[in-house]
């Protein structure tokens, strides 16, 4: 039987103090009683943008002033399929209430993971709390080295950190300095899988581990479960649509996409331009970070297409 699609515009709406605006939706609703982020149905002819301002007004009594793509998500229901185009708003006239009687509450971003939202809304919630850039470390001499470059990079706003090592393994000693400093800086530290020994498991400061697409495509639910039970974020490498399909499927809580343009590294893999990065995207339902010949300036570009924003070795990690 084919289901209903439904087309919503919704709002992550944050205030001065960096909080989330989240309503209640009534009992008597689809997913009632849960928490969600304001918005409603694109009508027929309506852009996104016309929708959200539209919504907005009706339900919060506030006017749009500042917004910006935050991700596009499909999700399909056993009874319907929700198509969520989210956008974060920054400015806003006018206070929030709830016009139609619906509760609303400021919610720190790190607290809302104490809300229950709709199944729909999980991936959102994963954006909201993940920054615009993602930095994979590269080359260093050693330990120290290593750790000199993650304080400069931390120092100039890097808040999330791939630790990877192509032709060796990570030694332990040198992930403990590591993640003693993100832990101590509040930065998220990701190991690749491959890196990762029992030991890494209870390291205060590691927060997640990247899988590599062969990785992503040999892997399975129990052990991505086995990740994410313990707290951590799981990434994944992807370069086409079966791979994203995989990640769909597993649940990840975001990925990279690459190489979006020519590499001087990866020279003998044809790069996906702006325009095919976008259809992938559109196939993700967590998360996506460009990676591939970008740097800080196309992070605007990629929240254009729906990505979260931009990953990057040589552009990002310290000389």
């Amino acid at each position: 039987m084919h289901k209903k699609s439904i087309q919503v515009a919704a709002a992550a709406i944050i205030n001065a103090s960096g909080e989330v605006l989240i309503a209640k939706r009534p009992d008597d609703k689809h997913q009632g009683g849960k928490w969600e982020f304001p918005g409603g149905k694109i009508e027929q002819g309506e852009t996104v943008q016309a929708a959200l301002t539209r919504e907005l007004y009706e339900e919060l009594a506030i006017q749009v002033i500042t917004a910006n793509p935050l991700i596009k998500i499909t999700y399909e229901y056993p009874e319907k399929v929700v198509q969520l185009d989210v956008w974060q708003v920054t400015a806003f006239s006018g206070d929030p209430v709830g016009n139609e009687g619906q509760a609303i509450k400021w919610v720190a971003k790190t607290k809302l993971s104490d809300y229950q939202f709709p199944p729909a809304n999980r991936p959102i919630l994963q954006a909201l709390l993940l920054p615009d850039h993602y930095l994979i470390s590269g080359g260093f001499t050693d330990q120290a080295d290593c750790l000199r470059r993650v304080q400069t990079a931390i120092a100039s706003g890097i808040q999330l950190i791939q630790l990877r090592a192509t032709d060796k393994p990570i030694p332990l000693g040198l992930v403990k300095a590591l993640a003693e400093y993100c832990y101590q800086t509040n930065v998220k530290l990701l190991i690749k899988q491959s890196s990762c020994s029992r030991e890494t498991y209870n390291l205060e400061g590691v927060c997640g581990v990247h899988l590599t697409a062969t990785e992503l495509m040999d892997c399975n639910e129990a052990a991505i479960a086995q990740y994410q039970e313990q707290g951590w974020l799981v990434a994944a490498s992807c370069h086409n649509a079966e791979e994203i399909a995989k990640a769909n499927a597993l649940a990840v809580d975001f990925i990279t996409l690459s190489p979006i343009q020519p590499t001087a590294s990866h020279s003998e893999q044809p790069s996906l331009g702006w325009e095919k990065a976008q259809h992938l995207i559109n196939l993700a339902q967590c998360p996506i970070y460009c990676l591939g010949g970008l740097d800080a300036s196309d992070v605007k570009q990629a929240k254009q297409i729906g990505g979260q924003g931009v990953a990057g070795i040589s552009q990002f990690w310290p000389s």
